[in-house]
């Protein structure tokens, strides 16, 4: 798939509102092959300051169908019911707690990992603090 220039090629509908990319990851613009993960942001606010989701039900994605062979001539539409969102569900329940989680058990392998080349750190010095004092006794023997 050649999605380039991919501010061309994609738009977000909100409502009547067309509107175009204010920025994404640069990557989309190169050839596709495979998985690619990137975040594409859309303005949230028109010339007015007034947000384009305002009153909004429903969110539609629009591919140019020309990023690839088998999609030519075709257009790629993806539709959200944003009408019924409420961002607060989205830390209650259960889905949240298996987030929190998994956020919470790589932490514990973060500090597990830290704590572990501290402790190596901590044992190379007491390596070094035991060389250092038997020298001394050495030297004190003479």
């Amino acid at each position: 798939m050649r999605m380039a220039p991919f501010d061309n090629k994609v738009t977000l509908w909100a409502g009547s509102k067309k509107l175009s990319p204010a920025d994404y990851d640069k990557r989309f613009n190169f050839k596709l092959s495979g998985y690619r993960e990137g975040l594409v942001y859309f303005p949230r606010y028109d010339e007015n300051d007034k947000p384009y989701l305002e009153g909004i039900s429903t969110l539609k994605l629009t591919i140019d169908g020309d990023i690839g062979p088998i999609t030519m001539g075709k257009q790629i539409d993806f539709y959200w019911d944003v009408s019924h969102d409420d961002p607060s569900r989205l830390y209650a329940g259960r889905a949240a707690a298996r987030l929190e989680l998994e956020r919470l058990i790589k932490r514990l392998n973060q500090l597990k990992d830290e704590k572990s080349k501290l402790e190596e750190q901590i044992a190379g010095i007491d390596k070094e603090i035991q060389m250092v004092q038997s020298r001394i006794e050495e030297l004190e023997r003479e």
